[in-house]
């Protein structure tokens, strides 16, 4: 008898998630969500499900998991990179059968391996979600699955149909659209809660370069306040040397590894934002007092704010005004924060060149 209910994949759309339907005037607002069939499950009852809120599996190659990926997806690719390129050069050369037959052939082999591995964890009871479980062990240790990959296309429908034939023994749901349909819900999320959703008042930290405005949105933060640290969030404090440095295949006259600059992407910064917003309640509380770093559009060099929560960080009318307050520190207070923060770029030559050739 088969141990699961579900013999087929359980389709999930995001297309009734807040504001995915919202008219926006913004040229640059993706279409909405793709709706999918009847019989679709909504996001929100399936993934806020306490009891059984399923793991989430990113079925794309690992490059397009490590660009960016669903908060909390595990990635268990059907197609490794090389393949992957080696199928879409096929796609590209218009050999669109031989395409689908080599491509299908690997998804085969790849999911038999995952089958396989399976089979070795003897996992029966379910487990909390855990970084010490490997990603087999949490596959066969959750209650249900939600597969997805770029657009919901061959590979996650390969993965969550095999693993519903066979009778996987807990619900295997299929995102609608893929991770297309979740960018395009998030877009339009980021666009719509500045001007609708995020109702507090905002209060814009302002002042002069080594003023320290982050510090004290460090304070606020302790004492409860909400807090949106955009530098945190983009891993960049917004200076010409204000990238996060990460150690490097070179070294120092000393020995010790050089430092380089390491940058988060948009989509990276994007999904960290609608994650933070997402995740407290208190963005939607009017009564709320919202501090913010005052900012320029552009947060590093790959980072930038959206038109809405700009414009909502620059308007100065009653209802959706910011308050500004200016942190007025002496210029030496200033030089020695500066030379603080940034010592390692004097000892760290490599460091400042690179800042210098991005």
């Amino acid at each position: 008898q088969r141990p699961s209910l579900h013999s087929v994949p359980i389709p999930v759309t995001l297309a009734h998630e807040p504001y995915a339907n919202i008219q926006s005037w913004l040229p640059c607002i993706p279409p909405n969500p793709e709706v999918g069939p009847e019989n679709a499950r909504r996001w929100t009852d399936v993934v806020d499900n306490a009891e059984s809120r399923p793991l989430i599996v990113d079925v794309r190659s690992p490059t397009e998991f490590a660009r960016d990926h669903i908060p909390g997806a595990i990635n268990l690719p059907v197609l490794d990179d090389e393949q992957r390129s080696k199928i879409g050069l096929l796609h590209s050369h218009g050999d669109l059968l031989r395409a689908r037959m080599e491509g299908a052939a690997l998804v085969c082999t790849n999911i038999s391996k995952m089958l396989l591995e399976l089979c070795r964890q003897r996992i029966s009871n379910y487990v909390s979600e855990s970084k010490s479980l490997s990603p087999f062990e949490r596959l066969r240790s959750n209650p249900s699955l939600l597969i997805y990959c770029w657009r919901g296309g061959q590979r996650s429908k390969s993965l969550a149909t095999v693993l519903s034939e066979i009778g996987f023994p807990s619900p295997v749901y299929l995102l609608v659209g893929g991770y297309r349909s979740w960018r395009r819900l998030l877009l339009r999320q980021l666009d719509a809660w500045p001007r609708w959703k995020m109702t507090g008042q905002f209060w814009v930290v302002s002042g002069l370069t080594g003023s320290g405005k982050s510090l004290v949105l460090q304070e606020l933060t302790q004492v409860n306040e909400t807090v949106l640290n955009l530098e945190s969030l983009a891993d960049h404090r917004g200076s010409l040397f204000g990238a996060n440095l990460a150690k490097s295949s070179n070294t120092l006259s000393s020995g010790e590894p050089s430092l380089q600059p390491d940058f988060v992407s948009q989509k990276q910064f994007e999904n960290r934002l609608h994650h933070t917003l997402t995740t407290d309640p208190r963005w939607t509380d009017s009564l709320q007092n919202i501090w913010i770093e005052c900012e320029s559009r552009s947060i590093g060099p790959y980072c930038k704010l959206n038109d809405s929560l700009w414009t909502r960080l620059r308007a100065t009318d009653d209802r959706w005004g910011a308050f500004r307050v200016w942190l007025d520190v002496p210029v030496e207070a200033r030089i020695d924060w500066i030379i603080k923060s940034y010592r390692h770029y004097t000892t760290d030559r490599g460091a400042l060149e690179s800042t210098f050739t991005l």
